[in-house]
């Protein structure tokens, strides 16, 4: 059975720019698209607190038609032989978009703050999507045009989250005949040295070193696991995650992070640093959980 790749449509710049990066992967991957449109349906307050659902307006369906309508009119040119199908979803595009995850080998949306998939709040929903999905979610910015060559950049940690981003990279390199490289982030701890340059200048090395062994570590329990041949580039560096992951994917086709399971505000991406990678990333990002690496 064909697999199937999920992308968020609405006719925003994002949305543009995430179907192309969809179309790409499912030539890539080989994959189906399913593309969908979600209509978010108003509640109307009756008596003795009860609501009921208030269907859609012509108008409004004939938008979201429109818009279906011209993304495969897109993906004519982008990638004619990728199998298509369309849907119009009566619910929140969040709701939506968790729901058809379920059959899903990756989810794909668009960054912007305002439309219909998203709404004024569409800047958070890659990272509160990554939360309940149960496959990686991938996150484009509006503009995105892929580079003619680039690595595929991934934040490691030795944690399981970790060595799933670390898979799901291996994965994409060897579709798109990329390199890997795998960066570490670290902070150097300094016990009673603060004031002792050459104290620092040897706990800083000593970090360093620490942090680099580890990402190596990472790299090679990944490679044996997938058996996968790619040539990976083991990396530390000091600072934030958020900070060092932003530095280390510039130039890059894709950046991929782990996310600490389900939960709505226990997740890696809803706190600051991972909130802080999905609001100024330049190039796609994939969340993956380890729960739901593909």
């Amino acid at each position: 059975m064909t697999a199937t790749i999920v992308v968020g449509v609405d006719g925003s710049p994002g949305s543009v720019a995430a179907l192309g990066w969809a179309a790409a992967e499912a030539r890539f991957r080989r994959s189906n698209l399913r593309l969908m449109y979600a209509l978010q349906v108003p509640l109307t307050v009756r008596s003795f607190g009860e609501s009921d659902a208030v269907q859609p307006t012509a108008a409004l369906r004939e938008r979201a038609e429109c818009a279906l309508v011209e993304a495969r009119h897109r993906l004519a040119f982008q990638a004619p032989r990728v199998q298509v199908e369309t849907s119009v979803a009566l619910r929140p595009a969040l709701d939506a978009l968790a729901l058809a995850s379920h059959d899903a080998e990756l989810v794909v949306v668009g960054t912007h703050r305002f439309g219909v998939l998203g709404g004024r709040a569409f800047g958070s929903v890659g990272g509160r999507l990554a939360a309940r999905a149960c496959c990686p979610v991938v996150v484009v910015p509006a503009g995105w045009v892929s580079p003619d060559h680039g690595s595929i950049v991934v934040g490691v940690d030795g944690s399981a989250h970790g060595d799933a981003a670390l898979r799901f990279a291996l994965a994409e390199a060897v579709h798109r005949s990329a390199g890997v490289v795998a960066v570490r982030a670290y902070h150097v701890t300094l016990p009673g040295a603060i004031d002792n340059p050459y104290a620092y200048r040897k706990a800083a090395e000593r970090e360093h070193r620490c942090a680099e062994d580890l990402a190596q570590e990472a790299v090679e329990r990944a490679l044996a696991v997938t058996g996968l041949v790619v040539p990976v580039v083991a990396r530390a560096a000091v600072g934030r995650p958020a900070d060092v992951m932003i530095a280390a994917s510039r130039g890059a086709e894709l950046l991929v992070v782990g996310c600490r399971g389900r939960g709505p505000l226990h997740n890696l991406l809803l706190r600051s640093d991972g909130q802080g990678v999905l609001r100024r990333a330049t190039r796609p990002v994939a969340v993956v959980r380890a729960d739901s690496a593909s």
